[in-house]
């Protein structure tokens, strides 16, 4: 009997051990989501309708009849564009690296604090086995350009990053946003990053 009831007791001991261990992991899961989730819903319940579907319309707050118009879709510059594409100034268009604050040669750490990769923006951008990497730091970019519009034009739409930018470039994501995403993690994802990259 007594014997009983000492294996009683240690499987009693054992089985609060783990319970102890899933609370604790449970936890910490649900502290991150708690962290990125506010961030992530905010991000994703942004009404973007036809008629804001630009920065220059974003920036004329034109909302009259919003029910009736299609929601906007996000088109924004690609890795290739950004390395020897429309954004690198290909052609006739406009260099938009001046505009980001970076450069190709700057290391990806400056554009995304905290990243364990060890190269440049450029080299994140060329691809390989770091994606996570390469599609925010292709939307991080994006963004800069979306922040410095929004900062540089106010009300003015003739300014000239609007006339340097395609014309259905729209990604209404601040640098700030796209960093919560990242250290987020790519298991919090809750965008398609290539199918908005549609502008070389």
């Amino acid at each position: 009997m007594l014997e009983q009831n000492n294996n009683s007791s240690e499987q009693n001991q054992a089985s609060q051990e783990v319970n102890a261990s899933a609370t604790s992991a449970r936890r910490s899961f649900l502290k991150k989501a708690a962290i990125s989730v506010p961030i992530l819903t905010t991000i994703a319940a942004r009404p973007v309708w036809a008629g804001q579907c630009s920065l220059s319309g974003n920036l004329s707050n034109n909302v009259s009849n919003q029910n009736t118009q299609e929601p906007c879709s996000y088109n924004i510059y690609s890795p290739g564009g950004w390395l020897n594409g429309r954004a690198a100034g290909s052609g006739p268009n406009a260099d938009l690296w001046p505009y980001t604050g970076f450069t190709r040669s700057s290391p990806l750490s400056d554009l995304l604090p905290g990243t364990s990769y060890n190269g440049s923006i450029a080299s994140a951008l060329g691809g390989g086995p770091h994606g996570w990497e390469r599609q925010l730091a292709c939307a991080a970019l994006n963004a800069t350009l979306w922040d410095y519009g929004l900062a540089s034009c106010g009300a003015n739409s003739d300014c000239q990053i609007i006339d340097d930018l395609a014309p259905n470039f729209y990604f209404p994501f601040t640098l700030t946003e796209i960093r919560a995403i990242y250290t987020a993690g790519e298991a919090a994802n809750i965008y398609d990053w290539e199918a908005m990259q549609n502008i070389d």
